[in-house]
């Protein structure tokens, strides 16, 4: 697999010879960040063979049934919109996937029949929301793209939560997302954006974030912000904002820059880029460097040196075992926070890491950032 030429394609090394299997002009693979994953195979020994790869279209992940020459016989599980991993034996070809309609499920597809069953499913609701997607233009002529999930029958003028993914080289799907779900159902919409930088776009517009990090992400939610407003989606004054890790760091720069947004959650998120570069493990040790640019720009650009600009009430949720972004971070930020009289909450998970995972955790957290939420638009209306 190889993005060489602008797209993550697989590649057949024959001899000294490279030949590119799949010629479609799209992302075949995620932005490969960990190892062991499966996203494409070929049947057969010594001679080529069949297979199956995955490919994106508009940030949704589909698979192909594709000849010995990377030619498409088939679509396979055309429910899917991700796959997290592909398998086969004996004709079948096995699939954790997940799709609007449905929560990650185990299937498999035999490639003769086109026969699909269903091994293990999470359950799903059958009211669960359809995304659309909305694209924005932003920079010189560049677009970026949300999935929007909005209650059903609601009209317009909605509460909107605009979500950020973690990454940032990482992706949002239109998949069903029981968070998600859990918002709409409250009346909310939610959007999640793929701001430049993200994965399963092209190599392009994955790289457009290097030296730019907390700034074209930033111009990218409030591109999108100001879109779902003036096409009569969003409430103006029902506007939050949310995001995990690197999205936190969108988040609190975000806050920096507008005034567009009531309120906003960091989940331990990014909020001193030096001080990160110091202490985070060696995996992305160097990943700073390559976002931001030197200290002084790193500086420039990490909200806990932009204190002064933000305004909105900010809730802040971290793990006390979190070695990526150090607990030290957000405390700094929340106090720099309070200092000026901003309302602030922080909320810290005993034996949570980079990430809030256990079910009573993330139940607190939900409904600690709803109070949060109503209180801020409650503050807003005296």
């Amino acid at each position: 697999m190889s993005d060489h030429e602008g797209w993550w394609r697989p590649y057949c090394l024959e001899g000294m010879s490279v030949r590119c299997i799949c010629k479609a002009p799209a992302d075949h693979v995620p932005t490969p960040w960990q190892l062991g994953e499966c996203h494409h195979l070929w049947r057969g020994g010594t001679e080529p063979a069949d297979g199956a790869t995955l490919y994106f279209e508009e940030g949704a992940a589909h698979v192909l049934h594709v000849d010995a020459r990377g030619e498409a016989i088939a679509r396979l599980l055309p429910e899917a919109t991700r796959v997290i991993g592909l398998a086969q034996i004996e004709g079948w070809l096995y699939a954790l996937t997940q799709g609007p309609k449905h929560a990650a499920r185990l299937e498999r597809v035999h490639l003769a029949s086109g026969e699909i069953q269903q091994l293990v499913a999470l359950a799903t609701p059958e009211d669960a929301p359809e995304p659309s997607t909305v694209s924005v233009r932003v920079g010189d002529a560049e677009q970026v793209t949300a999935f929007i999930y909005a209650p059903d029958g609601t009209g317009t003028r909605l509460p909107v939560i605009v979500r950020v993914h973690g990454g940032p080289t990482s992706a949002s799907y239109p998949v069903y997302d029981p968070l998600v779900y859990w918002w709409v159902r409250q009346g909310f919409a939610v959007a999640d954006i793929n701001p430049r930088g993200s994965g399963n776009w092209g190599r392009k517009f994955r790289e457009r974030l290097a030296g730019e990090w907390g700034r074209l992400d930033v111009e990218d939610v409030i591109a999108l912000a100001e879109a779902l407003i003036t096409r009569g989606l969003a409430d103006p004054e029902q506007l939050f904002i949310r995001g995990q890790s690197a999205g936190g760091f969108t988040v609190l720069n975000a806050l920096a820059t507008t005034s567009l947004f009531r309120a906003g959650a960091s989940l331990y998120g990014v909020t001193d880029a030096p001080h990160l570069a110091e202490q985070t493990h060696r995996f992305e040790s160097g990943y700073l460097d390559w976002l931001l640019g030197d200290t002084e720009s790193q500086r420039s650009r990490s909200p806990r040196y932009r204190v002064e600009d933000i305004q909105a009430p900010v809730i802040f949720f971290q793990g006390t075992q979190d070695r990526v972004v150090v607990p030290a971070q957000t405390l700094v930020m929340a106090d720099a926070l309070r200092e000026r009289g901003i309302v602030t909450e922080v909320v810290m998970f005993e034996e949570e890491g980079h990430g809030i995972r256990h079910p009573d955790n993330r139940q607190r957290m939900i409904s600690d950032e709803m109070a949060f939420y109503m209180a801020a638009l409650s503050s807003e209306s005296q």
